[in-house]
């Protein structure tokens, strides 16, 4: 049965041999005839005719056009998360692609050159690789053939230039295809820009290399041309597209005479196919023997941590270090985003390694919840910022609930007296009862969100102090606070719907307790800053229940290297924290992960007195 299935393949391989071929065959009759039948003397006569400046500059343009196509499997590269050093990478690219454009049938000559060129990637890998150089090479090319159209038709290159904003924007809105079981991430949009550049740059040079050898055609007619029989030649399957690449810049350029266009075709073959295979022959004597190193993991800050570092362990965060700098770092589809600022030591050092970090992977820096300090130096290294959110911290020092500005927060806390709520620490938690809470809470609020914020899992909030609000025997509502010896932090708030009134309040001020018997400060987390407030209602509701504590509102700033990296970063977030990936499970267990605070935010002197309801 194997080997009738081996035999199959063979066969089916051999078909598409042969039709390459035919193809190939037919069109190069039909070329010739459309110049006339160009006898070999006349060839010979204006191969001659090409002055050596002509020789001179495919040349030049060919070695830059390479270097472009060497750069298509550094990105890559970065997508796959191989670690190969840029060097390596582009030196078994260029090759590759020089060889599978002489062999043809460019998948699967790839895939084998690749292999051969970096042995550690085994055949899948090369094959993925290829596959990814591949369509994203014939998406830029369709792209830029419909912009760059033989016609000059402005509605065709207003169509392409839209298509380009969709594809864009479908990239954006959802960053990982799904086939079957499979989830295939998508590049990221510096990554597609960066493919799209690259194969601007690859296919103007190539078309300069055959301009050079032509008379009098100027490289911006050249170029329409040039692209739409690319394409041809690409989906004419044969090598090189060999063929009808051929009759379609014969059929699209009559004003050239024919002799002079059979030579510098020819000699466009020998300069941009003959000579970087036979270089790259040279390559596949000696294969790179460095291993692939994908990125490490460090381990998580093990001090300075704040309470809401726990939230983002549990969707997935990782280490950064940068010699005395310690932080921790969101992946998101198009960002690489430094969460909560240092845990550790300066911040210059990790914005740097953050830098460097993002772009191996084709992503943009980005800096969240920074301080007014840390934002002060992260400006002062080039970077943009933004106030993105305020945190509410409530200082139980300075908490009075009989204050006039305590008013509104009185009559919540009546009105749960009177409902017959009892609120209380949950010692022993009863799990199905808060995932049923949970649940409803979920989809009256369109799901959970995630990446910065927690979300409900047995073994995440095990680690957290759990208040729970009942109705009788029924639990409604319950609250998690993340802890921290200094500022403790609200995560989880559920309830059920219908809740009474106070509900929440009640459940904060529980927990508030807790901290002043503590010294310690109470966090009840972020919200919008004050302009995305007004952009948005959607959490006006939040702002003013943190409001009725009356805390001390503490800015938090958003940072980027420049506004488009900042713009992309924040909408990455912000898919992020609303469509957030699959749940992990959470480090607290990790023998590194422990609260060695390196600063003391808010540490109340003296315990204060708690205070009761109503």
């Amino acid at each position: 049965m194997e080997n009738r299935q081996t035999g199959r393949r063979s066969l089916r391989r051999a078909v598409r041999i042969a039709l390459a071929l035919a193809v190939a065959g037919l069109c190069l009759w039909q070329a010739m005839r459309q110049m006339n039948d160009v006898t070999p003397a006349a060839l010979m006569q204006a191969m001659g005719a090409i002055p050596l400046t002509g020789w001179l500059g495919a040349v030049l343009a060919t070695v830059a056009s390479y270097a472009a196509i060497a750069h298509y499997d550094v990105i890559a590269h970065r997508h796959l998360r191989t670690g190969l050093a840029a060097s390596a990478a582009a030196r078994a690219g260029a090759a590759a692609v020089a060889v599978s454009q002489l062999l043809g049938l460019g998948l699967a000559t790839g895939a084998v050159a690749r292999w051969r060129l970096v042995p550690a990637l085994g055949l899948r890998g090369a094959t993925a690789l290829t596959a990814l150089v591949s369509m994203s090479f014939m998406t830029a090319l369709g792209a830029l053939i419909v912009l760059f159209n033989p016609l000059h038709d402005h509605l065709v290159s207003a169509l392409g230039l839209a298509l380009m904003v969709l594809l864009a924007a479908a990239l954006l809105r959802r960053p990982v295809l799904k086939l079957g079981s499979r989830r295939i991430a998508l590049p990221s949009l510096p990554a597609a820009a960066a493919f799209f550049t690259l194969t601007l740059a690859d296919t103007a040079l190539a078309a300069a290399a055959l301009a050079c050898l032509l008379p009098d055609v100027a490289l911006s007619a050249l170029l329409p041309v040039y692209l739409l029989a690319l394409g041809a030649g690409l989906l004419g399957g044969t090598p090189g597209g060999i063929g009808p690449f051929e009759l379609t810049l014969a059929l699209l350029l009559p004003q050239v005479p024919a002799d002079s266009l059979a030579a510098a075709l020819l000699g466009y073959r020998i300069v941009y196919h003959a000579l970087p295979a036979a270089l790259a022959a040279q390559a596949f004597l000696s294969p790179s023997t460095v291993p692939l190193l994908p990125p490490q993991d460090d381990l998580p800050p093990a001090q300075g941590l704040r309470a809401e570092h726990i939230a983002a362990l549990q969707n997935g965060a990782e280490g950064l270090a940068a010699g005395p700098s310690r932080g921790a770092v969101l992946s998101g589809p198009q960002s690489l985003t430094l969460f909560l600022g240092p845990a550790d030591g300066p911040l210059p050092p990790l914005l740097r390694a953050l830098k460097a970090r993002a772009r191996a992977s084709n992503r943009v820096a980005c800096a969240y919840k920074l301080t007014p300090r840390d934002a002060a130096l992260a400006r002062r290294a080039g970077w943009r910022t933004l106030p993105i959110a305020r945190d509410a911290v409530i200082d139980p020092r300075r908490f009075d609930l009989h204050a006039p500005s305590a008013r509104q927060l009185r009559r919540m806390l009546r009105k749960a007296a009177r409902s017959g709520l009892r609120t209380e620490t949950i010692t022993l938690p009863d799990w199905p009862a808060m995932a049923r809470v949970n649940a409803a809470w979920a989809q009256a609020h369109g799901g959970e969100n995630g990446l910065t914020m927690g979300r409900f899992e047995r073994g995440y909030l095990s680690g957290q102090k759990l208040y729970g609000a009942w109705r009788g025997s029924q639990l409604i509502a319950f609250l998690s606070v993340m802890p921290h010896p200094q500022e403790p932090t609200v995560d989880l708030m559920r309830c059920l719907p219908g809740h009474p009134p106070g509900t929440m309040q009640a459940l904060v001020l529980a927990a508030l307790r807790d901290a002043a018997r503590n010294g310690a400060c109470l966090n009840l987390a972020a919200v919008p800053a004050p302009w995305l407030l007004r952009l948005s209602r959607r959490h006006q509701g939040l702002a003013r229940f943190k409001a009725g504590f009356d805390p001390c509102w503490r800015p938090l700033f958003i940072a980027a290297p420049s506004w488009p990296a900042l713009a992309l970063a924040g909408w990455d977030l912000w898919r992020g924290i609303h469509h957030p990936p699959d749940l992990t499970v959470a480090h607290h267990d990790h023998e590194d992960f422990v609260f060695e605070p390196a600063h003391q935010p808010c540490q109340t002197g003296a315990r204060t007195q708690t205070h009761q309801a109503g």
